[in-house]
């Protein structure tokens, strides 16, 4: 019976290493672009997370609305909130609520208030590093903004609009 001599097994090992070297290789490479997918996945949802928040408040100026005042990192604007429950418990004909979006020191705010002071509700959509509604061109109808993240050395960036029909 003849065996395998030293050279063979000697070259068997090292096909052997380089095929696993090569596996190895691979499957890393493959977890990197998995672990970088995942992050963009999860920086887009919070983004959209965001952005639907936004969009949410945004159309609550909607055919109730008195005036909208849009800012490069603010909107301001009063809506008539009908059959509102008032300080005293008791449903008044109406009440109006100032919503202000602004954006300041990487969050971004809603605070709404009632006009007489006594109802003041802040609310943090969210975390993001840059913030702006972008110039309109159809009298404060479309209303369009843009959320920034930074996440290491990747900028992410999400462009949204929200069509206001009832503003004119």
């Amino acid at each position: 019976m003849r065996g395998f001599t030293v050279v063979e097994l000697t070259i068997s090992m090292i096909l052997l290493f380089i095929v696993t070297g090569i596996c190895v290789l691979l499957l890393n490479q493959s977890m990197r672009t998995s672990e970088i997918v995942l992050n963009r996945v999860n920086v887009f949802d919070e983004l959209s997370r965001i952005s639907s928040s936004l969009q949410r408040e945004l159309l609550k100026a909607g055919p109730t609305a008195k005036r909208l005042e849009l800012e490069d990192q603010s909107a301001t604007f009063t809506v008539v909130v009908p059959f509102a429950q008032s300080s005293y418990g008791t449903f008044g004909a109406s009440s109006e609520l100032i919503y202000n979006l602004r954006f300041s020191n990487g969050t971004l705010y809603l605070q709404i208030t009632d006009l007489q002071g006594i109802y003041n509700k802040l609310v943090v959509l969210g975390e993001i590093s840059e913030f702006k509604f972008l110039p309109s061109t159809d009298n404060n109808r479309i209303i369009q903004y843009e959320l920034v993240k930074m996440v290491g050395n990747h900028k992410y960036k999400l462009t949204s609009s929200v069509i206001l029909s009832n503003v004119w």
